[in-house]
């Protein structure tokens, strides 16, 4: 299996192969989130850092779940071609 092959969501998470590719090629991969309220609603925001730089432009934004929101931000870096 090549390094980055990346599966459709449905088998496995975006954020599960995000860190699995992390692993496989040895980046260091973090992350930041912030929860804020708006109209009286929790809205989540996530994003990715990869070797200390931060990929907020790819950032994944919920209404609902801090887990739909990283998953967004990890399919927006996988899908960016940016790995």
């Amino acid at each position: 299996m090549a390094p980055r092959y990346i599966l459709t969501p449905d088998v496995k998470t975006y954020s599960e192969q995000l860190y699995e590719c992390a692993d496989r090629c040895q980046f260091n991969l973090t992350s930041k989130y912030v929860t804020k309220k708006e109209n009286g609603r929790d809205v989540h925001e996530y994003y990715f850092i990869i070797n200390g730089t931060s990929y907020a432009q790819y950032k994944g934004v919920s209404t609902s779940k801090l887990k739909d929101a990283k998953n967004e931000a990890a399919g927006l870096i996988i899908d960016s071609g940016t790995l």
